[in-house]
């Protein structure tokens, strides 16, 4: 938050939307400088809002994003840096700031025997050439918090038709959807 004005005179208000792209700058350093370089971690500014006209410098920006990661500790780590460095550069500039911070899923772990039940069963069902482990993934799952209770391996089953172009994965814009009647 700053002081809107017009904008032919900057200097008597404080531009929310040039604070917002200091903070975005600053966000960027933390997972860089301030978390174990062996460790992983991901800040993303999906949104920003702010202004109403071309020529009015804007009051009230907002701004919104995810992080992602597989350790908890840097999952704290990066809340805090967050927050400290939103503060920092909006109080910085003459502004403030408002944070609101709310924890999404945790990450998704395999254990290890659930794990070893499906790839022997997969190998069974397709045969070996066909099971294929993917990297570590920082999307969302809701089955993460199934196995932080009860031990569990969560799979993909994939198809694919080169013929009909269905070679997309899921969330893509040209992923083909069919509708099955049972």
């Amino acid at each position: 938050m700053g002081k809107g004005g017009h904008g032919a005179k900057p200097h008597v208000t404080v531009d929310s939307i040039y604070i917002a792209s200091q903070v975005l700058n600053q966000l960027h350093q933390i997972v860089g400088r301030q978390v174990d370089p062996l460790k992983t971690g991901v800040i993303t500014v999906g949104k920003i809002n702010g202004g109403q006209a071309f020529n009015i410098i804007a009051e009230n920006t907002n701004m919104s994003g995810t992080v992602r990661t597989f350790d908890a500790e840097v999952r704290d780590t990066i809340e805090e840096k967050i927050k400290q460095v939103t503060k920092a550069v909006a109080e910085g500039l003459g502004g403030t700031a408002n944070i609101s911070y709310t924890r999404g899923y945790p990450a998704l772990y395999n254990h290890p025997e659930p794990l070893k039940n499906v790839d022997d069963l997969a190998q069974n069902v397709v045969g070996k050439p066909y099971v294929k482990y993917l990297l570590p993934s920082p999307g969302m799952e809701d089955f993460a918090y199934y196995v932080k209770e009860i031990p569990g391996a969560f799979f993909f089953i994939g198809g694919a038709n080169k013929e009909i172009d269905a070679v997309y994965p899921n969330h893509h814009p040209n992923l083909m959807w069919m509708n099955v009647v049972c």
